[in-house]
C-alpha cells in the first residue's frame, strides 16, 4: 500500500514537470515565431535604407567625377592657351599699326616696336616689316640708316652717337656695333693708327684713311677708308662682317642694313 502511494507521488511529479516543459517548450516556440516574424520586416527597413543611401552615394560620386572633368577641362584649356608674349609678329605689327591710325600711339612709338619684333620674325616676315618701317620713316623725314646686327637693333646712343654713313658706296659704321655683336677681340695700336680684329681662327687688319686691309695676312682692297669720327673707328661694314663669314643684307627702301 505504501509503495503505491509512493509511485503516485513519483508519477504526479513527473506530470508536473512534463507540465512545464510544454510550457517552457510553448513560449519559446512562441518567441522563436515572433523573432522570424520580426526578422524579416527588420531587415527589409535594412534594405530599404541602403536602398535610399545608394542613390546619395551614387549622385555624389557622380558630381565628384564631374566637378573633376571640369577642372581637367579647365586645366587643359589654360595649357593650350597661347601666352600673349608669344603671339605672331605679323599680328603684333598689324595691331600696332591699327593704333597709329586710331592716333592712340604715336608713330615713333609704332616704329620702335618695330624695331624690337625684328629678332622673332622669318624671313618673309621681315619683308613686311621692313616695308613698314620705310613708311614710317618717310612719314617722319627720318632718313637714318638701319642697322640690325645678330638679329637686334643697333642703338647708336652708346656709340656717342656716331651714326652708319654711306661713303664711296659703303656704309660704314662704329667697330664696335659690329664686333661687340659677336664677340669679337678688337685691339687698337695707336702708334700706327692701326685696328685689328680677331674672331676664333680670323685676323683683320685695317688702318686709317688707308684703303689697304689684311686678313690672315692676305691684302685686300676697301672701297672705303677705315676713319675717325668723334673718337669712333668707323669702318666699311660689309667687309668686315664678310671676312668674318657673316652675311650682309641691304635693303634700299628702308635704308637698312642686316647682318646675321
Amino acid at each position: 500500500m505504501k509503495k503505491k502511494k509512493i509511485i503516485a507521488v513519483i508519477l504526479a511529479v513527473l506530470v508536473m514537470l512534463n507540465f512545464a516543459f510544454v510550457v517552457n517548450a510553448e513560449d519559446v516556440a512562441a518567441v522563436s515565431d515572433e523573432e522570424v516574424v520580426l526578422e524579416p520586416a527588420e531587415q527589409g527597413e535594412e534594405v530599404e535604407e541602403i536602398k535610399q543611401e545608394k542613390p546619395e552615394r551614387v549622385k555624389k560620386e557622380k558630381d565628384v567625377k564631374e566637378t573633376e572633368e571640369v577642372e581637367n577641362e579647365n586645366e587643359v584649356t589654360v595649357t593650350e592657351e597661347e601666352p600673349e608674349n608669344e603671339k605672331d609678329g605679323i599680328l603684333r605689327l598689324r595691331e600696332a599699326k591699327r593704333l597709329v591710325k586710331e592716333e592712340k600711339i604715336e608713330l615713333r612709338t609704332y616704329l620702335k616696336e618695330m624695331r624690337e619684333l625684328f629678332p622673332d620674325m622669318t624671313k618673309e616676315e621681315r619683308k613686311e616689316l621692313l616695308k613698314e618701317i620705310a613708311e614710317a620713316k618717310k612719314e617722319l623725314k627720318d632718313f637714318r640708316i638701319e642697322t640690325f646686327i645678330g638679329g637686334k637693333n643697333v642703338d647708336y646712343e652708346k656709340y656717342d652717337k656716331v651714326y652708319p654713313v654711306i661713303k664711296s658706296g659703303r656704309t660704314i659704321v662704329p667697330i664696335r656695333a659690329l664686333t661687340e655683336a659677336y664677340g669679337c677681340e678688337v685691339k687698337w695700336d695707336e702708334e700706327n693708327q692701326k685696328v685689328t680684329i680677331i674672331k676664333d681662327n680670323i685676323v683683320i687688319e685695317m688702318v686709317i684713311d688707308e684703303l689697304k686691309a689684311y686678313v690672315n695676312g692676305e691684302e685686300f682692297q676697301l672701297d672705303a677708308k677705315p676713319e675717325l669720327s668723334n673718337g669712333r673707328t668707323v669702318v666699311p661694314v660689309r667687309f668686315v662682317a664678310e671676312s668674318l663669314k657673316l652675311e650682309v643684307i641691304w635693303d634700299e627702301e628702308s635704308n637698312t642694313v642686316i647682318v646675321e
